[in-house]
């Protein structure tokens, strides 16, 4: 099974902290009742086979992953901070290969903060044992910290092109 929710919660938790030290980020829905103010939440909602391209012995070969964030807000004049994190958002998940399916806000009347929710798809494709989560191929090098071929990694200082 394909599970990347721990990298890239990690990668875009650290990125959020760099700008919003005190935010509060989680890997569970936000609480209706949020005390602390920004909150984010970075939750894998699916993570399911295409049965399509699974094996005859049902090895999975694609798999359709879903990330939902939910970017959260004391006060009106905090909607800035908010579109702020959903930028950050949205470049690291675009680096990684993900298209943004759907971003608006949470409409809930129980809730007194400020809210919004985006949602991002990526098709991973399993070729050999490697899990693809970028556009590389082994022609090519990607742009995903997530890839874990070694050709896609600069060997003097380890990042990835």
């Amino acid at each position: 099974m394909s599970d990347n929710e721990q990298q890239i919660y990690m990668q875009i938790s650290n990125k959020i902290k760099e700008k919003y030290l005190d935010a509060q980020i989680t890997n569970q829905k936000l609480s209706i009742n949020q005390t602390k103010y920004p909150a984010v939440s970075i939750v894998l909602t699916n993570n399911s086979v295409l049965s399509q391209y699974s094996t005859f012995d049902q090895i999975e070969s694609v798999c359709n992953e879903v990330f939902e964030f939910e970017v959260a807000n004391s006060h009106e004049s905090g909607m800035s901070d908010v579109k702020a994190i959903l930028m950050i958002i949205d470049e690291q998940m675009n680096e990684f290969g993900y298209l943004r399916i759907q971003q608006g806000l949470i409409e809930d009347k129980e809730i007194n903060d400020i809210r919004r929710l985006a949602k991002y798809e990526k098709l991973i494709t399993k070729q050999g044992g490697h899990t693809n989560v970028s556009n590389c191929n082994e022609y090519s090098r990607c742009n995903s910290e997530l890839c874990s071929r070694s050709y896609c990694r600069n060997k003097t200082n380890n990042r990835i092109y």
